[in-house]
């Protein structure tokens, strides 16, 4: 262990989730590598876009976000993003098989959003459209204003729109209470999903093919199907890939630190993937094994130097063994 002594700042999120876990295992292994009395410390934030901002401003060292393509658009200056940030780059990517999507509760009988506004139907819809520093917001918005879905055109149906704030387990009360019809979130793993469809005669409704073309063309946005880890039983359903977690630094991030937390991302592994063994594969957000090849070959991504060259130096390892 080297007697250097550091300062580095996680940028995460509310402190209860995923994120928060990551960053806490990452510090965890760097003191493995540095003066004990090095300072980690865990900036707790708003998501994805603020994470993305901290680092990028120098208020943070690492940050963690997802899905794979906000990192190329906080360096281009697109979507959520007025700013260009191209010295963003990523130190590791770990496996998250997710999706965003559309819930209706059972007693909706459309096929499509589009049918809302094309009907005048008066249902309402829950997403998360709070510009707290949460990239699904910006995907929500983009997703009502492709069919020209606002909050006063739904009121003057007899719909509304319900602003969220604490993820999608939130929307799914809404509609079991009995105040929503429709729910646009992510983390189609978590249990509250795995109860609209399963339990409450709920179901998945697929995204327009030409919404999803236009997200991909004016965004990157890939599409992708349903998991079908998470069980469902239904026709394939059409979605926005929302896959992936990366650790992101500035391209200027010291490369013996970036190598040190690529290291402990691949070498202690095991650490993280036994805080959702307990989980099923079905309903953890984070897929186990990890696969260290994909954690550094993830495409479309750039990575740090340092984690490159971890990289390389641990394929040369495992040759000579």
């Amino acid at each position: 262990m080297t007697q250097r002594k550091i300062e580095l700042d996680f940028s995460t999120c509310w402190g209860t989730t995923n994120f928060t876990r990551v960053a806490g295992w990452i510090m965890w292994g760097l003191r493995d590598h540095f003066d004990p009395k090095s300072r980690f410390d865990i900036k707790l934030g708003n998501g994805v876009v603020d994470n993305i901002h901290r680092v990028a401003r120098g208020e943070a060292d690492l940050g963690i976000i997802t899905p794979t393509q906000n990192l190329n658009l906080a360096r281009e200056g697109r979507g959520p993003f007025t700013t260009a940030y191209p010295d963003l780059v990523s130190l590791g990517t770990l496996q998250h098989d997710d999706r965003l999507t559309c819930g209706v509760a059972s007693h909706v009988k459309i096929n499509s959003l589009h049918d809302i506004a094309a009907q005048r139907l008066p249902l309402r819809i829950a997403a998360d459209l709070e510009d707290d520093g949460a990239s699904v917001a910006f995907a929500s918005h983009e997703i009502l204003k492709f069919y020209g879905i606002t909050q006063d055109r739904l009121r003057s149906w007899g719909g509304d729109l319900l602003h969220l704030d604490r993820g999608p387990g939130q929307g799914v009360e809404k509609i079991i209470d009995g105040h929503a019809d429709i729910l646009i979130h992510e983390a189609v793993m978590l249990k509250p999903w795995f109860e609209l469809i399963h339990d409450r005669g709920g179901r998945f409704m697929s995204f327009d093919k030409a919404l999803l073309d236009h997200l991909a063309k004016e965004y990157g946005y890939g599409s992708a199907k349903l998991p079908t880890t998470f069980g469902y039983t239904g026709g394939d359903v059409d979605c926005i890939d929302w896959a992936d977690w990366l650790i992101i630094c500035r391209r200027d991030l010291d490369p013996e630190i970036a190598y040190r937390v690529s290291q402990v991302m691949a070498e202690k592994r095991r650490v993280i993937e036994n805080q959702y063994r307990w989980m099923p594969i079905k309903h953890s957000p984070m897929i186990y094994p990890i696969d260290v090849k994909a954690m550094f070959e993830t495409p479309g991504v750039e990575y740090h130097e340092g984690a490159l060259r971890y990289y390389a130096d641990s394929k040369q390892t495992q040759k000579a063994a």
